[in-house]
């Protein structure tokens, strides 16, 4: 399984980091006009949020394979933001 990483920039996206290799950056300010992708306006609007970092782990006895990426299917970005507290 792939070592992923989930990291919230301080100030700045949240940041897909898979195998040391960053895959994707969200917007998590909500100016960029890239949505979901971080634009950098972040830097532009001054946003201001302390960062973090979640590492994702696989259990060895787990039987669970990935969901789909359409587990979100249905619900806009925002919403889905918004049920994890993101701005």
């Amino acid at each position: 399984m792939a070592n992923v990483t989930i990291k919230a920039e301080e100030n700045g996206p949240l940041l897909v980091v898979v195998d040391k290799k960053t895959t994707v950056t969200l917007c998590r300010c909500g100016g960029s006009q890239t949505q979901p992708s971080c634009d950098g306006a972040h830097e532009k609007i001054g946003f201001k949020a302390e960062g973090s970092e979640i590492e994702i782990h696989k259990h060895p006895e787990s039987k669970m394979k990935p969901k789909s990426l359409r587990h979100g299917e249905g619900k806009s970005f925002s919403k889905m933001k918004e049920e994890v507290g993101l701005k």
